[in-house]
């Protein structure tokens, strides 16, 4: 299950074509799903799982704390979804 429509993911990558005015839709409609998220719904999960270390889903290993195999095998997934947060964020204020 996705965040963002098929339509909102293809605007996105660049790959549909569209009007101005769908554009501007669309742009709207991504900010105010990412404000609804950084404000209201990652701190619900937040609460959720305050310790990451000891949900029943990570088995006592923090699944935000694996390792990425790889060119850098101390490089965590914390740190790769900050920096895909700060990405789209980017991505978004251009737009």
């Amino acid at each position: 299950m996705s965040l963002l429509s098929k339509a909102e993911i293809r605007y996105l990558e660049g790959s549909k074509k569209i009007s101005k005015s769908y554009e501007y839709k669309l742009k709207s409609i991504l900010k105010k799903k990412l404000a609804t998220l950084l404000d209201k719904e990652l701190p619900l999960l937040t609460s959720l799982f305050p310790n990451p270390d000891l949900t029943k889903f990570s088995k006592g290993r923090s699944p935000l704390k694996a390792t990425i195999p790889g060119s850098n095998p101390g490089r965590s997934i914390l740190c790769l979804e900050k920096e895909a947060q700060s990405e789209f964020l980017l991505r978004i204020s251009v737009l």
